[in-house]
């Protein structure tokens, strides 16, 4: 099987509510007369409206692709990433992918506080879609490359938020991913973890066969990825090398300022 992952016209909606039906409830109590009338007027406002966060997304990356996105907040990167992973379905479109994905974003989802660090390792494994055995067979590699050592035998409600977050990323970059997702290049801990963490990361995306990277900063992306994609307003505008890709980048940042 040759790894892969397609996205063709692939459209997101989120569906926003404003208002709630107690407002009328709470109207009907306190006011009438004149003033529940104008209450009621503005409760005609009151809707489920959606908003569109892509629209029309088409890719095609194979094995050697790294791609960076590149984009004002809002622009849509982050749903891009979650609709790759699968943990949005996309409105309409069609999205295809071959290959084992591994996330490296809202890493620490999942903990059960009660249960110990190494009981954790496991449920984690799973959450990603792992089986039980493979699960189980990262332990020893979570156990040496976190350093927790008997902590690991005690419910992680006792780990500090650092140590959750040492335990969540060891877990998240212990097998090799087929395609590997990062929502930017995050850091761990104290220094020496840091250099540990980004040295294991940097291992992964060498190994990986498709890399999808975002990121505000441009020298983040030059160094890990060959081609850029630009997005605004849900849209990918522009696709190319990095060179290309940032000039255009600041040339849209430099219209909408002006």
């Amino acid at each position: 099987m040759t790894v892969s992952m397609q996205l063709e016209e692939v459209c997101l909606d989120y569906l926003l509510k404003t208002g709630s039906d107690s407002l009328k409830k709470t109207a009907f109590y306190l006011f009438n007369g004149l003033m529940r009338r104008k209450v009621d007027e503005k409760l005609k406002v009151v809707k489920n409206e959606s908003f569109r966060a892509l629209n029309g997304i088409n890719l095609d990356l194979k094995p050697g692709d790294r791609l960076g996105l590149l984009g004002r907040n809002g622009a849509g990167k982050s749903s891009l990433l979650r609709v790759m992973a699968k943990i949005y379905e996309p409105t309409s479109g069609h999205l295809d992918v071959q290959g084992k994905i591994s996330t490296l974003f809202d890493i620490n989802l999942g903990f059960n506080l009660e249960a110990t660090g190494y009981e954790n390792i496991v449920n984690l494994g799973i959450l990603r879609g792992w089986s039980l055995a493979e699960s189980r067979s990262i332990i020893d590699d979570v156990e040496n490359f976190t350093g927790l050592g008997e902590f690991l035998n005690k419910p992680v409600r006792s780990y500090s938020s650092g140590m959750q977050v040492k335990l969540a990323f060891a877990v998240a970059t212990s097998r090799v991913p087929e395609i590997m997702l990062v929502d930017e290049i995050i850091g761990v801990g104290d220094a020496a973890f840091m250099q540990k963490a980004q040295n294991r990361v940097m291992k992964l995306i060498d190994k990986a066969q498709i890399f999808v990277l975002t990121s505000h900063s441009k020298d983040i992306i030059k160094r890990f990825c060959n081609q850029v994609a630009v997005m605004d307003k849900g849209i990918i505008v522009y696709k190319g090398d990095y060179d290309s890709a940032v000039e255009f980048y600041e040339s849209m940042i430099a219209v909408s300022s002006a």
